[in-house]
């Protein structure tokens, strides 16, 4: 059930529910009288992915999500916005498990930021508990992928909260 899951998931984000519909676009095109309904349908995923993949579209959709909060960056800001912080949570964001290759190449770009961001925070709060989230997308889950990899950044596998029972 898990991969049935997973599959209809990765099928129904948007790149791949673009390429689905510009190939049913392609498909109408060439295999049936309906030449309008494949051009538009053609043309109109051509100009959306166009669209979500140049900078200004994303940045402008991230933009207030962003700026809604501050970076906590060193300094008595860092302290007064610190106090009471008992855990540090890095979330999942995806990656592929490849036991060939070094912890640092298997995670995708904004897992890596996650990581090292959670890292770069733990170390300046000691106190606080490190806590890592991701789901099973392959042998291992991407909790498992973040713990191997901030243990090779210098993390001890003791610190990872909570230890096993998240990897």
């Amino acid at each position: 059930m898990e991969i049935i899951k997973t599959l209809v998931l990765e099928w129904l984000f948007p790149f791949p529910l673009c390429l689905e519909i510009l190939l049913l676009g392609i498909g109408i095109l060439w295999f049936s009288k309906w030449q309008r309904l494949g051009k538009c349908l053609v043309s109109a995923v051509t100009f959306g992915l166009l669209l979500i993949s140049t900078y200004p579209f994303p940045a402008a959709l991230l933009g207030p999500l962003e700026s809604s909060y501050a970076p906590l960056l060193t300094g008595q800001d860092f302290e007064r916005k610190t106090i009471g912080v008992e855990y540090i949570v890095i979330l999942g964001a995806g990656g592929v498990y490849n036991p060939s290759l070094p912890p640092t190449s298997q995670h995708y770009d904004s897992q890596l930021i996650r990581a090292v961001e959670g890292l770069r925070l733990y170390r300046k709060l000691p106190a606080a508990k490190l806590v890592i989230s991701g789901g099973v997308p392959g042998p291992i889950s991407e909790a498992k992928m973040i713990a191997d990899l901030l243990v090779a950044l210098g993390l001890d596998r003791e610190e990872v909260y909570p230890g096993d029972l998240c990897c």
